[in-house]
């Protein structure tokens, strides 16, 4: 089936009956090698109420959200999915939704021919400036919703005040204490990534101190967050003018078979710039299940982001990326550890677009 016909499927209420726990792969591919030459690979669960589990359109992806995690692979740079066909570079995607399958993806404004660098690890990703119009769909940076400033740190444990205020699973409105986790969005190990790249001030948390903030933690249902959230295999998107919880691994598919493309009503607190960088964070947890078996040779020079060069411009790796407005080739970050040398030639082609 095409994905031109494909029509959204609607946000759901949570749960649903499992079903058969399948899922489907997508694959998308660096344009510039004539070798197939992966930059990122995700899954997608099964969907919507009597589902065909053979039927490719049960597994459709939103177009937009995958595209935003390619944008976060290539550096931040906006560009575009487009189909594989014989091999080759085909159509521009101009669907809602994709199907599991084979995309390239190309920078705005740059040749199939142009090597653009990619980021493999969270810790040096620079969150951008401005998040996506979509993930700001309910203005969550007014601090509507936030706690009073009496609880602020040192007076309790943030995470025991937020699931003793909400009380509930976000995702099943389970109020089990016994089965509750405060989760954080971002998570506790990044705490040093938060301080670095002052996510204080781009989420508008003005009383945050740490990753800690009670605007970065939710209440989850044990297993939904060590086997779904913490494992990397959900996290929450925009959707048809909600938040809904998207799987993206192959991991706790039971929990996907119940809860994937289910809306999820979020408190008013949690920042869309949190929720923004937990889908980042997601993205180089499958990013690097693809580094310990299919990355290719090809892509080895394009991580090396010390003080490589993209595009002929070199820029030094101090952690943050002091001229991203004035140039789209100056890069900044770490150089890469040996774990992101990790290499297994693939097969395939790549090609010009059509």
């Amino acid at each position: 089936m095409s994905s031109t016909s494909l029509e959204p499927p609607a946000p759901r209420e949570h749960p649903e009956p499992p079903v058969p726990v399948q899922c489907r792969e997508f694959i998308v591919l660096h344009p510039a090698f004539k070798q197939a030459t992966i930059i990122f690979r995700w899954y997608a669960s099964a969907i919507g109420p009597g589902r065909v589990t053979e039927a490719p359109e049960t597994y459709a992806f939103p177009c937009d959200i995958a595209t935003e995690a390619c944008v976060i692979v290539a550096r931040n740079k906006r560009g575009q999915l487009y189909h594989q066909e014989d091999g080759s570079i085909g159509q521009k995607v101009k669907t809602a939704m994709i199907l599991p399958g084979m995309y390239y993806f190309l920078l705005d404004d740059r040749d199939s021919s142009y090597k653009y660098k990619v980021y493999w690890d969270f810790q040096y990703w620079i969150p951008p400036e401005v998040i996506p119009s979509p993930w700001l769909l309910d203005n969550r940076t007014d601090g509507t919703g936030d706690f009073p400033v009496e609880l602020g740190p040192g007076k309790s444990g943030a995470s025991a005040i937020v699931r003793d205020r909400d009380k509930a699973c976000v995702m099943t409105s389970e109020t089990d204490f016994r089965r509750l986790d405060s989760a954080h969005l971002i998570p506790v190990k990044e705490e040093a990534w938060y301080a670095t790249y002052q996510l204080k001030m781009l989420a508008a948390d003005s009383k945050s101190v740490s990753v800690n903030s009670f605007n970065n933690l939710i209440v989850l249902r044990h297993d939904l967050n060590g086997r779904g959230l913490d494992s990397g295999d959900f996290c929450f998107v925009p959707y048809q003018g909600v938040w809904i919880s998207l799987w993206m691994g192959q991991g706790s598919l039971g929990l996907a078979s119940q809860h994937n493309f289910a809306k999820v009503e979020l408190p008013r607190r949690i920042r869309a710039r949190y929720l923004h960088c937990r889908f980042a964070w997601n993205v180089f947890q499958l990013i690097h299940e693809l580094l310990s078996s299919l990355l290719s040779t090809n892509l080895a020079p394009l991580l090396d982001n010390g003080t490589g060069s993209d595009g002929g411009d070199e820029a030094q790796g101090k952690g943050k990326e002091k001229d991203a407005k004035n140039s789209e080739d100056k890069e900044a970050g770490p150089g890469p550890t040996t774990r992101s040398r990790a290499q297994k030639s693939q097969g395939g082609s790549g090609g010009k677009a059509k």
